[in-house]
């Protein structure tokens, strides 16, 4: 016998499957790698950058004592830490209204008499190509009518209000009626959708925004000719559903309306016989969310004293932060207003808000961040001069931005969501 009997081998066949299996393999990831390089160079998928933006405050300090002065903005992180000089301006270059600088969701603008100066994002590069900042709803003074962009980033929704559109080719509000111009942005096409409004009632009429399934564009003006409250102009907010462009109006008197993205509903300040008034001037107190799906509507929250604000929905908790203002303690020796941020349950009904405990209170009280864990305040020194701070919620950390005065601007990008949108 032998002493040393061969080993057996692996059969051949095992080898030649598992080749097979790391060829199809191989070929798979290769046919992947091409479908995403094709996807990127048409645009459809962005592999350069991330597709979420990191939330920065955005603010200016006047290098003058006149509101219309020259300007540095900077840009800084909700710590505090790296702050950056994002834009240098002259007042001359400026417009002289007060929407002379707003942010367009990514983007800040700002605003020459008849064209954007710059057109920048939160790092200070230039995004006027991505917009085209020679279109019209970005050259002219809108005053409160500034366009709005969809949440999935491909259209602008804006309106011309009389002679604002003159010159431009573009439909605008007359005669009781107003055509909202929706324009494409990769192709530049506007689909124009004529609604019958009274654009002569308080503030003309604006948009507010979309929802974020698409389907409604929401603002807020008079839809009939005689929108008066006790001699009063006052506004009602409207639902323009884009498929059957219906309007339907919520609310006459109401205020501006707030929409929840992350749910297709919107809610807005409303008029109500528990509403106090001063010399019969109508005062919005009650809080009402409309449900766009089923059409409800209900009062979760009111104060008879207080016009309450709405800075923030949180869709994870289905809450608001609102902030309102009293004098209390020894403020009201000073006659010092306070602003109180609180939280609100969108569950609650006919909730006094007077009676919720505030989460911070400060001299003055900007925003509250996406994430609601910082919230952008003021307070002043021992000496009365503007302290520009932000405070962690979670962790009680306090961060020092400027003493002095400043003029704050907004968080770029408004959304980390929707610049999510954008980035595909």
């Amino acid at each position: 016998m032998d002493a040393n009997p061969a080993q057996p081998q692996d059969p051949p066949i095992r080898k030649s499957k598992f080749q097979i299996f790391l060829l199809i393999g191989l070929i798979a990831i290769l046919i992947i790698v091409v479908i995403l390089d094709v996807l990127s160079f048409m645009g459809k998928i962005n592999l350069k950058k991330s597709s979420v933006i990191e939330q920065r405050i955005i603010y200016a300090i006047p290098k003058g004592d006149d509101y219309l002065s020259d300007l540095e903005i900077f840009s800084v992180k909700l710590d505090g830490t790296d702050k950056k000089l994002i834009k240098a301006v002259t007042k001359e270059e400026l417009a002289s209204l007060n929407s002379r600088i707003w942010h367009f969701y990514d983007s800040l603008i700002l605003r020459g008499e008849n064209e954007p100066i710059a057109f920048i994002d939160n790092q200070g590069n230039d995004l006027s190509s991505k917009y085209n900042k020679n279109n019209t709803e970005f050259g002219y003074n809108l005053d409160f009518a500034e366009p709005t962009l969809s949440p999935d980033g491909k259209k602008i929704a804006f309106i011309l209000n009389g002679d604002k559109g003159y010159g431009s080719g573009l439909k605008t509000c007359s005669g009781g009626s107003c055509s909202i111009n929706i324009r494409d942005v990769k192709t530049n096409e506007i689909e124009t959708v004529e609604v019958k409004f009274d654009t002569w009632s308080y503030n003309e009429l604006l948009i507010i925004g979309w929802t974020e399934d698409q389907k409604f564009l929401i603002g807020t003006g008079c839809q009939t000719t005689s929108c008066t409250l006790n001699g009063f102009e006052v506004n009602g907010t409207w639902a323009l559903d884009l498929k059957t462009k219906d309007v339907k109006e919520y609310g006459l008197g109401g205020s501006p309306p707030f929409i929840l993205h992350g749910r297709e509903s919107f809610v807005y300040l409303s008029l109500d016989k528990k509403c106090s008034a001063d010399f019969r001037v109508p005062t919005n107190c009650m809080l009402k969310l409309v449900d766009l799906d089923t059409n409800d509507e209900k009062t979760v929250a009111y104060n008879p004293d207080v016009k309450p604000t709405i800075l923030r929905y949180m869709p994870k908790t289905d809450e608001l932060y609102i902030l309102e203002f009293n004098i209390s303690g020894d403020d009201k020796k000073s006659n010092q207003l306070q602003s109180h941020l609180k939280l609100l349950s969108l569950d609650s009904e006919e909730v006094l808000t007077s009676e919720l405990e505030p989460i911070f209170s400060s001299d003055t009280i900007y925003d509250v961040s996406v994430d609601g864990n910082y919230v952008i305040y003021g307070e002043r020194g021992e000496d009365r001069k503007n302290i520009f701070k932000t405070k962690n919620l979670e962790t009680g950390e306090v961060a020092t931005i400027h003493e002095g005065t400043v003029q704050y601007l907004g968080l770029l990008p408004e959304s980390t969501k929707r610049i999510n949108f954008l980035t595909f």
